[in-house]
């Protein structure tokens, strides 16, 4: 490394992130041909999952994606010819699937061409408005029926497990729909902004050192307290403390 320069550098780094397209694209087709010869007595998914030392809902949800993936030949296509990286191929059949089958081209066609100047999280964006570029009489309509498609399917993944360990501390695992997360995200912000901690603890008690994945924990702590501490848990029908805010 020592002798590379500034344009080597860049270079190399647009390179290997082609590669990793390309590597992204030729790993979809095998784990979906491994499936169909079946390469393994068990689920490939859960055997893929083994030998690469992840847990088998990761290794179930690569194999759901790679599986999709090799539906959309042209999005497979532009992956592997790293026109795209694997998060704007994931997002563009995503939103492809939202869309009934007769449009799918179409679709693809838009969101393909708006990949080559957007990432994956506008592309997102741009999905889930794909309506007012197919048929912009009827977007709203579409796009409606599209968020309550959304949110039933979110509503059927919500999970939520925790484990106790030996150190006095529980480690939690949660799903929930993105309405949801947001509100979560906002009372740790809220509950965990410097103001909101002076005003609580007095002056100079909030620690810049602290940092947000710490302090959203603290957050939690402090929610969960406020809670208990309320006429909530007895009262459940009542509005919860943060619905006015």
């Amino acid at each position: 490394m020592w002798s590379a320069g500034v344009e080597d550098t860049r270079e190399a780094l647009l390179e290997l992130a082609r590669v990793e397209a390309r590597a992204a694209a030729l790993k979809a087709r095998l784990l979906v041909h491994a499936e169909e010869i079946g390469a393994h007595q068990e689920s490939v998914a859960v055997w893929h999952a083994r030998a690469t030392r992840t847990t088998v809902a990761q290794g179930r949800a690569v194999l759901r994606e790679a599986v999709a993936l090799e539906a959309r030949p042209d999005v497979a296509s532009a992956l592997a010819s790293a026109d795209i990286n694997p998060g704007q191929a994931k997002v563009i059949v995503d939103a492809i699937a939202d869309v009934p089958e007769e449009d799918h081209d179409r679709a693809s066609t838009y969101l393909l061409e708006q990949a080559e100047a957007h990432h994956a999280k506008d592309l997102r964006v741009l999905g889930r408005r794909i309506w007012e570029v197919l048929d912009p009489v009827a977007a709203d309509a579409r796009e409606s029926a599209a968020l309550e498609r959304q949110e039933a399917r979110a509503a059927q993944r919500v999970r939520f497990s925790m484990v106790e360990h030996d150190d006095g501390t529980m480690e939690g695992w949660f799903r929930v729909p993105v309405l949801h997360g947001a509100m979560l995200r906002k009372m740790f912000i809220s509950i965990g902004a410097p103001k909101a901690k002076r005003a609580a603890n007095g002056a100079g008690s909030y620690d810049p050192t602290i940092t947000t994945p710490a302090r959203w924990g603290q957050a939690f702590c402090d929610l969960l307290e406020r809670i208990t501490d309320s006429d909530f848990l007895t009262a459940p029908a009542a509005a919860p403390p943060w619905s006015s805010r």
